[in-house]
């Protein structure tokens, strides 16, 4: 992670997480990256950065040529993208062994992406004619815009599509969408619409035991000639917030451990990981050019982290036993001294 990390210029983004597994001695992690309309985030992924020392040879890197292109028409006025794309995620895969430079899986969050309404019908066409194609460089097979139609029909006036990725460090022409909005009785009848072929109680009392602990689950579906074996779960609360934030983080931890997808060790580590810390308590290790930042501002304002825990997902697969990860967010804020504790 620190490898890819010292691959990206800090400009990009002021909001990052990292993708953890929560299985005992399960070690492996991932990097995500928020990229933003504000504050030239998308400008400078349009760009390739080049003026604040993006790597050149990154850009020889499968995946990013056609991300750089999704940029550049994200930021267009003219573009279906410019209104519709709200951010974009960089998610790199940190196995040892992966390309010399990180190669990145996106996603972008959209607009909301329903059955009907005000955006239904062709205006859901930008997804398969333009967005997806334009992030794999090659048009969208067919059977996969037939399986997106398929689950957007299907999908109750309640829910929506509010995330859709496509996986560029793997080797697969499935596109992963995350649906908002189904409540937990309705994820079963739904997957038994669009033609999933898992076991629909395994997911019935999964919901069930997991919508119990938490004020919403969304439901994550790689699409391909068909809806993946595979789905995720993804268990958060209203508004997002972190188990120093919402006593009730102990009732989902609970309940990830009586599924037996959670070591008691890593939950009491998701207890604990939340907080601050600023400049001033990690000098040493604090970026430069936040420090001359800081510096800039006559130390009117601290150089702060937020870390907090975005989100649980439980993964469901037919024939294997369930998963988990959590997906802890740092958040940078420039916080005035004057309300510093110190």
């Amino acid at each position: 992670m620190a490898r890819v990390a010292r691959t990206l210029p800090g400009s990009l983004t002021r909001f990052f997480g990292f993708e953890c597994r929560l299985a005992e001695g399960d070690s492996d992690a991932d990097l995500l990256v928020c990229v933003s309309p504000y504050g030239r985030e998308r400008e400078l992924l349009a760009t390739r950065g080049a003026a604040i020392g993006f790597p050149e040879d990154t850009w020889a890197e499968p995946g990013w040529e056609e991300v750089c292109a999704f940029a550049q028409a994200w930021r267009s006025e003219g573009s279906c993208l410019h209104r519709r794309v709200l951010n974009m995620w960089l998610e790199f895969d940190t196995e040892p062994g992966s390309h010399a430079s990180p190669v990145p899986s996106a996603f972008f969050g959209s607009v909301p992406l329903g059955a009907g309404g005000a955006t239904g019908g062709r205006c859901q066409e930008w997804i398969a004619e333009v967005a997806v194609p334009m992030l794999t460089g090659r048009p969208l097979k067919k059977a996969v815009g037939q399986t997106l139609q398929r689950c957007l029909k299907a999908l109750p006036m309640c829910a929506h599509i509010f995330q859709t990725g496509v996986m560029l460090a793997r080797n697969t022409e499935a596109v992963r969408v995350c649906i908002s909005g189904l409540q937990p009785a309705q994820v079963p009848a739904y997957l038994k619409t669009i033609g999933w072929q898992g076991r629909l109680e395994e997911v019935r009392s999964v919901v069930e035991t997991l919508a119990q602990a938490v004020d919403r689950v969304d439901l994550d579906l790689d699409l391909g000639d068909g809806v993946s074996p595979a789905i995720g779960l993804e268990c958060s609360y209203e508004p997002k917030c972190s188990p120093a934030e919402n006593p009730r983080w102990s009732l989902l931890l609970e309940a990830l451990q009586r599924l037996g997808v959670c070591a008691p060790s890593k939950a009491e580590a998701l207890a604990r990981f939340s907080g601050l810390q600023d400049e001033q308590s990690d000098e040493q290790c604090w970026p430069d050019q936040l420090l001359n930042a800081s510096a800039f501002m006559e130390a009117r304002y601290l150089s702060t982290l937020k870390r907090g825990v975005h989100h649980v997902k439980v993964t469901v697969e037919p024939g294997s036993v369930l998963r988990a990860k959590a997906y802890l967010s740092v958040k940078h804020l420039w916080v005035p001294r004057s309300l510093s504790p110190r």
